[in-house]
């Protein structure tokens, strides 16, 4: 499984804050259902994260809306990512945990 970057806004590495959102789809699309956390990890570089190093835990799921907690390098974050009616998912929110 691949995925794309449909549409991507900047990605300020090691500040605090908001990063613009990101929307990725399987390609192709992927016969199995992906959750929150796959999502997360499978655009993980993209955002600053290393998927061998940090842990990746889903904290909550409500609709289709979840929330993951990302801890990078001792420092916990929100990633808040939506799925959206056509089947692809979009990492809206990164926000540091303080």
């Amino acid at each position: 499984m691949s995925w794309k970057r449909i549409d991507e806004g900047s990605k300020p590495r090691g500040t605090r804050g908001r990063r613009n959102c990101l929307e990725i789809k399987t390609v192709p699309p992927s016969p199995c259902p992906l959750n929150a956390v796959d999502i997360v990890m499978a655009a993980a570089s993209d955002l600053g994260f290393d998927v061998n190093n940090d842990s990746f835990i889903l904290t909550s799921q409500n609709g289709s809306q979840s929330i993951v907690t990302v801890v990078h390098d001792g420092i916990n974050y929100n990633v808040t990512v939506d799925q959206l009616a056509s089947g692809d998912w979009m990492i809206s929110l990164v926000n540091q945990i303080q």
